[in-house]
């Protein structure tokens, strides 16, 4: 016999996002900016190679129960651990840019990915110069490219 249960990883997922509202069967908290985030090692390192590497290698984080995380924000943490935990992605708009800095920081590149795109499909006068600043900082060629792209495309 060889079935598949098509509905069953949504099944699990569904079910260990409860179990971290619940802080159940969590095995590590993260501290960031004064709020702590209950959650479970394997669903953090499974979708970040940051925490795979933390939880897995000889770091004093492998053992510790909290962990303080820094430079990133409470809404950007609570952001990429709803996708870690649901699959999806969902940020207000004057949060797309922190939730980037923290994907880039936590190796989550889904979520680094989508918020640049987001962030190069609403370029516009007011906002060009500042994404253009911002990814330069990052060192995120693609949306470097497109926001000079766009700048010239509007000095015609």
């Amino acid at each position: 016999m060889d079935v598949t249960n098509d509905v069953h990883s949504n099944s699990v997922l569904r079910g260990l996002n409860e179990q971290r509202g619940r802080a159940e069967l969590t095995d590590v908290v993260l501290e960031v900016e004064g709020r702590s985030f209950p959650c479970h090692r394997a669903v953090l390192a499974s979708c970040s190679p940051y925490f795979r590497t933390m939880f897995t290698s000889g770091y004093a984080e492998a053992k510790q129960e909290r962990i303080s995380i820094q430079d990133v924000s409470g809404v950007a943490m609570a952001t990429i651990l709803d996708y870690a935990y649901t699959g999806r992605l969902q940020t207000e708009p004057d949060q797309v840019q922190a939730v980037m800095s923290a994907a880039r920081l936590l190796q989550v590149d889904f979520v680094g990915r989508k918020t640049a795109e987001y962030m190069k499909d609403r370029l516009d006068v007011s906002n060009c110069v500042d994404v253009l600043m911002y990814a330069d900082m990052l060192g995120d060629c693609g949306l470097v490219e497109a926001s000079k792209r766009y700048m010239a495309s509007r000095s015609v």
